[in-house]
């Protein structure tokens, strides 16, 4: 085969394969499409509060991978405020 022959094959094949390459989601593009839970900043409209039970507060992050929600920054709003762990000030906070 000659080098045009190839040449116009081998664009023949990346012309067929385009449409199914173009419809992949693009973890990382800001745009939430199908199979990611997320994308970057963009936390398809939840919240703390809605993404997970016990959160009233915090922020809200998409994993790296797109795939779902990294709830670390999220504030638990049932925490207690006691001097320390015993019965007694637990009881005393509460």
């Amino acid at each position: 085969m000659n080098k045009s022959k190839i040449a116009v094959l081998s664009l023949a094949v990346l012309l067929a394969l385009f449409p199914f390459m173009a419809a992949l989601p693009v973890c990382g593009n800001s745009i939430v499409e199908a199979g990611e839970a997320c994308d970057d900043a963009n936390v398809n409209g939840y919240m703390c509060s809605t993404a997970a039970a016990g959160f009233t507060s915090g922020t809200l992050k998409c994993q790296l991978d797109c795939s779902g929600y990294d709830i670390s920054a999220c504030i638990a709003g049932n925490t207690i405020n006691a001097a320390s762990c015993s019965q007694e000030d637990v009881q005393s906070a509460i």
